[in-house]
């Protein structure tokens, strides 16, 4: 029972931070708890059904398994999220200048809300199938029952869904005309994290040179598999203890492409405004 709910709640309490993220950085706009829910929810659904079909089937247990798709999963959500950012940056200035205007022009548009549905759903999935995994090693374990499997994944799930939800009410005090810019900053380095560890993957699988790996080693210091505080800052900023120089490679050009591009999409807001 304990590893079940220790696993179920170090995963869950993943997906709670980028979550609630989301939904605190997004608290004004209209309808975006069915978009992002609606996302976690169908994330939460498949990495189930998967978790199913894979008791049965040695083909789907493999997929799962495979590096090619976790890196894959984590590109994706680097690439939404960083697109997510520049959205956040452009309607951040937008609602500082005027916050009714940047609401009802949201209202009309549901692409970006769309995208943030992808972002949570990619990012639930990712770490739901890694729960499968580590429950299914479990179920191995003559010692361990099905029940005591199920007790402990319910208790660890109460958890992060309560962790999740005080994150929340902790992220919405942010001042709100400053709160667009200040996500946008924490979901780059999100992004930039994921990149790395998509990096990671795509290395274990032969398709990345690392270059040089490992670039350090701080387990000693600060491992994130044993302490919490390790823990959110590999979720928030990509903290590793062993990068390869393909991985810093990858954080840093992540870290500042979303910089040139938020700058040039601050420019031209600027010289909108002063045209008008």
């Amino acid at each position: 029972m304990f590893a079940s709910m220790t696993i179920v709640f170090r995963e869950g309490l993943e997906m709670a931070i980028i979550v609630s993220l989301l939904l605190a950085a997004t608290k004004d706009i209209p309808n975006r708890s069915r978009w992002i829910l609606g996302g976690t929810g169908i994330g939460i659904f498949i990495s189930l059904l998967l978790a199913i079909l894979a008791l049965n089937n040695a083909t789907i247990t493999a997929l799962i398994e495979g590096k090619m798709t976790g890196g894959v999963i984590l590109a994706l959500s680097s690439i939404l999220i960083g697109y997510t950012v520049i959205w956040m940056k452009s309607n951040g200035m937008k609602a500082s200048q005027d916050i009714k205007a940047s609401v009802n022009d949201i209202k009309e548009n549901n692409k970006p809300l769309f995208s943030l549905s992808l972002v949570a759903f990619f990012c639930v999935f990712r770490e739901g199938i890694e729960v499968v995994l580590f429950l299914l090693g479990l179920t191995s374990d003559s010692e361990t029952t099905g029940v005591s499997i199920l007790s402990g994944s319910l208790v660890g799930a109460v958890g992060a869904i309560a962790s999740g939800i005080a994150m929340y009410f902790g992220f919405i005090k942010i001042n709100l005309g400053k709160v667009f810019n200040f996500f946008a900053v924490l979901m780059s380095f999100l992004a930039a994290g994921m990149a790395i560890n998509a990096v990671s993957k795509f290395t274990s699988a032969g398709l990345i040179n690392p270059i040089i790996n490992p670039l350090w080693n701080s387990t000693a210091l600060l491992d994130h598999h044993s302490n919490w505080f390790g823990l959110f800052i590999h979720v928030m900023f990509g903290y590793t203890e062993k990068p390869s120089l393909a991985q810093l490679i990858a954080y840093i050009a992540t870290l500042s492409i979303l910089f040139v591009l938020t700058k040039n999409q601050t420019k031209k807001l600027i010289k909108t405004k002063t045209a008008a």
